[in-house]
C-alpha cells in the first residue's frame, strides 16, 4: 500500500491514502485522496479535539460514546460518538475493555485519550 506522509517544519502532520495499493509503482499525483489520518496533537477539529483528547472531554462535545471496536487484522481500536461528524474517525488508544473474545465495548480505562483522528472520502 502507497501512503504518503505531510511533514511541516519536521513534524510529521499527516499520513495519506489514495486508493494505491502497489507502493513500488510511481505515485498518482492526480490521484484523490480517500483517507487522511494525523497524530499530531498540534492537529484538531474546530470543536479542538485532536489526538491526545481525553474521551471524557471528547464525550462533553460529541456525546457519550456510542461503541468502541477492535478491528480483526491490526486490533487497533475504534470510538465512535453520539454526534460524531460523518466522515471522522477516531482512533483509541488501546485502552479500550473487552470482554474475552468480544470485539465491541462501551467501556474504557479511566483516563483514555483519542490515539489518531481520520477523514475518511465519503462516496
Amino acid at each position: 500500500m502507497a501512503l504518503i506522509t505531510a511533514s511541516i517544519a519536521e513534524r510529521e502532520r499527516f499520513t495519506a491514502f489514495a486508493g494505491e495499493n502497489d507502493a513500488s509503482a510511481p505515485l498518482d499525483s492526480m490521484a484523490t485522496i480517500r483517507f487522511l489520518e494525523t497524530f499530531n496533537p498540534t492537529c484538531t477539529t474546530v470543536d479542538g479535539i485532536g489526538p491526545g483528547s481525553l474521551v471524557e472531554d471528547v464525550e462533553g462535545t460529541l456525546g457519550a460514546t456510542t461503541r468502541i471496536t477492535l478491528s480483526e487484522i491490526e486490533s487497533r481500536e475504534y470510538i465512535e460518538f453520539e454526534r460524531q461528524p460523518e466522515g471522522l474517525l477516531f482512533r483509541l488508544d488501546y485502552t479500550g475493555r473487552f470482554a474475552d473474545g468480544a470485539r465491541e465495548t462501551k467501556e474504557y480505562d479511566p483516563g483514555a485519550k483519542i490515539f489518531s483522528i481520520g477523514v475518511v472520502r465519503q462516496h
